[in-house]
Protein backbone atom coordinates (compact mmCIF):
# COMPACT_ATOMS: atom_id res chain seq x y z
CA UNK A 1 0.00 0.00 0.00
CA UNK A 2 2.86 2.40 1.25
CA UNK A 3 4.34 2.07 -2.49
CA UNK A 4 1.32 2.62 -4.56
CA UNK A 5 0.33 5.57 -2.20
CA UNK A 6 4.31 6.93 -2.46
CA UNK A 7 4.28 6.43 -6.47
CA UNK A 8 0.65 7.78 -7.28
CA UNK A 9 1.27 10.91 -5.76
CA UNK A 10 5.09 11.18 -6.68
CA UNK A 11 3.85 10.91 -10.43
CA UNK A 12 1.05 13.45 -9.64
CA UNK A 13 3.77 15.99 -8.52
CA UNK A 14 5.86 15.71 -11.19
CA UNK A 15 3.49 15.26 -14.04
CA UNK A 16 1.63 18.58 -12.72
CA UNK A 17 -1.82 16.55 -11.88
CA UNK A 18 -0.96 17.69 -8.29
CA UNK A 19 0.40 20.86 -6.93
CA UNK A 20 4.03 19.74 -6.22
CA UNK A 21 3.71 20.92 -2.21
CA UNK A 22 0.47 18.84 -2.02
CA UNK A 23 1.73 15.57 -4.04
CA UNK A 24 5.21 15.81 -1.80
CA UNK A 25 3.83 15.65 1.74
CA UNK A 26 1.72 12.10 0.90
CA UNK A 27 4.08 10.62 -0.78
CA UNK A 28 6.61 11.54 2.02
CA UNK A 29 4.56 10.11 4.60
CA UNK A 30 3.91 7.02 2.17
CA UNK A 31 7.84 6.82 2.11
CA UNK A 32 7.75 6.82 6.08
CA UNK A 33 5.67 4.00 6.30
CA UNK A 34 7.80 2.13 3.92
CA UNK A 35 10.65 2.63 6.05
CA UNK A 36 8.67 2.06 9.13
CA UNK A 37 6.98 -1.71 7.98
CA UNK A 38 10.92 -2.59 6.86
CA UNK A 39 12.82 -1.80 10.00
CA UNK A 40 9.31 -2.41 12.82
CA UNK A 41 7.46 -4.05 10.77
CA UNK A 42 6.50 -7.59 9.48
CA UNK A 43 9.58 -7.34 7.24
CA UNK A 44 11.91 -7.10 10.24
CA UNK A 45 9.95 -9.76 12.23
CA UNK A 46 10.67 -12.72 9.44
CA UNK A 47 14.05 -11.76 8.74
CA UNK A 48 15.05 -11.65 12.27
CA UNK A 49 13.54 -15.54 12.26
CA UNK A 50 16.09 -16.17 9.55
CA UNK A 51 19.29 -17.37 10.11
CA UNK A 52 20.93 -17.48 6.46
CA UNK A 53 23.76 -15.25 5.89
CA UNK A 54 22.80 -14.36 2.27
CA UNK A 55 19.06 -13.14 3.29
CA UNK A 56 20.86 -10.89 6.16
CA UNK A 57 22.84 -9.40 4.09
CA UNK A 58 20.34 -9.06 0.87
CA UNK A 59 17.99 -7.41 4.06
CA UNK A 60 20.70 -5.03 5.43
CA UNK A 61 21.29 -3.82 1.50
CA UNK A 62 17.71 -3.43 0.82
CA UNK A 63 17.31 -1.27 4.30
CA UNK A 64 20.52 0.74 3.01
CA UNK A 65 18.87 1.28 -0.42
CA UNK A 66 15.43 1.92 0.68
CA UNK A 67 16.65 4.74 3.47
CA UNK A 68 18.76 6.46 1.25
CA UNK A 69 18.69 5.43 -1.92
CA UNK A 70 21.35 4.29 -4.72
Amino acid sequence: VGSVVMLGFGFAGETGMMDVQLAFWPAMAAWGFIIWEIFKGEASQINAGLSNDHVQKAYRTMTLLVTVGW
